[in-house]
C-alpha cells in the first residue's frame, strides 16, 4: 500500500513538473512574435523543444545547476535559448554571423536577456574560460559540421564544469527514412546543387559514443527518439512508431546525455 501511494506521489510531482514546462513553452509562443520562415522551423521542432525543456527543469528540480550557466551551441533562432533563460538559467550561445547580425534576432537575444556571440567553431575556440558552464546544450548542429567535430567536443568538455551536463541530440544515420532512401539508390544528404546548410555529417549511435570517449566524456548515455513531425500523416507515424518500437535503432534522432 506504502508503495503503491509513494508511485501515486511520484506521479503527481511528474504530471505537475510537465505542466509547469509546458506552460513555459506556450508562454514563449504568446510572448513571441515568431517570422514566418521560423514559424515553419519552430512547428517541426516543437517535440524536440519539449524534450530538451524537460531535462534542463528536471536538472534544476533535482538541485545539480545552483550555477545556472547554460551555453547553447547552434543557437539559431534563440528558441531553446529563450525557453532556458525562462527557467531561470543564464544563458550564453554561440552561432555564425548569419543570425547573431540579424537584427530581429538581437532583439530576442535582448529581450530574453541572453549573451549571443558569433563564432565559427571550424577555426575558432569557444570564447570562455575553462570549467565555466553548468550545462551545455548542443542540439541538431553536429550534422551540419562539414569538418572535424572533435576539437569542439573537445572545447565543450573545457568550458563544461566538473558534474556538468551535456544535452546532445543529432540525427539517427541510421534511421528508418535513411535505410529506405539507400535500397532506392538515393543519398541522405544534400545536393551539390543546393546551398551549403545541410547535412554534412550524420551518426549512429556507436559513432556518438566514440566521439564522446575521444573527448574524455566517461559519463553518458546514448539513447533513441522520434520526432512527431507536424507534416507527417497518421498513417506515417504509425509506421514509424510502430517499427521503431520493434528495432528502436531505427528512430530518426539520438539524445546523449552526458555528466562530466
Amino acid at each position: 500500500m506504502a508503495t503503491l501511494l509513494f508511485i501515486g506521489i511520484i506521479f503527481k510531482l511528474i504530471r505537475f513538473n510537465y505542466k509547469i514546462m509546458n506552460n513555459v513553452l506556450q508562454e514563449f509562443i504568446e510572448k513571441t512574435s515568431l517570422n514566418n520562415g521560423e514559424k515553419e522551423y519552430f512547428n517541426f521542432h516543437q517535440y524536440r523543444y519539449r524534450l530538451i525543456s524537460k531535462i534542463l527543469f528536471f536538472l534544476l528540480e533535482r538541485g545539480e545547476q545552483t550555477g545556472r550557466e547554460l551555453l547553447d551551441v547552434g543557437s539559431a533562432y534563440l528558441h531553446i535559448s529563450s525557453l532556458a533563460s525562462m527557467m531561470g538559467y543564464r544563458v550564453k550561445t554561440l552561432d555564425l554571423k548569419e543570425f547573431t547580425e540579424t537584427p530581429w534576432l538581437k532583439r530576442r537575444a535582448l529581450e530574453y536577456g541572453i549573451d549571443s556571440r558569433q563564432c565559427d567553431l571550424s577555426k575558432e575556440k569557444i570564447p570562455w574560460p575553462d570549467n565555466f558552464f553548468d550545462v551545455i546544450v548542443f542540439s541538431e548542429t553536429l550534422e551540419h559540421f562539414n569538418f572535424n567535430a572533435v576539437p569542439v567536443i573537445q572545447e565543450i568538455y573545457r568550458v563544461l564544469k566538473s558534474g556538468g551536463n551535456l544535452v546532445l541530440t543529432t540525427p539517427n544515420l541510421f534511421r528508418l527514412g535513411n535505410k529506405i532512401r539507400f535500397l532506392f539508390n538515393r543519398h541522405i544528404y544534400i545536393s551539390l546543387q543546393e546551398p551549403p546548410g545541410g547535412h554534412w555529417r550524420e551518426y549512429s549511435a556507436l559513432e556518438l559514443e566514440m566521439l564522446m570517449k575521444l573527448t574524455g566524456f566517461k559519463n553518458f548515455k546514448v539513447s533513441y527518439f522520434n520526432y512527431d513531425i507536424p507534416t507527417d500523416s497518421y498513417l506515417s507515424r504509425m509506421v514509424k512508431k510502430f517499427m521503431t518500437f520493434v528495432s528502436p535503432s531505427l528512430a530518426g534522432n539520438l539524445l546523449v546525455e552526458v555528466r562530466k
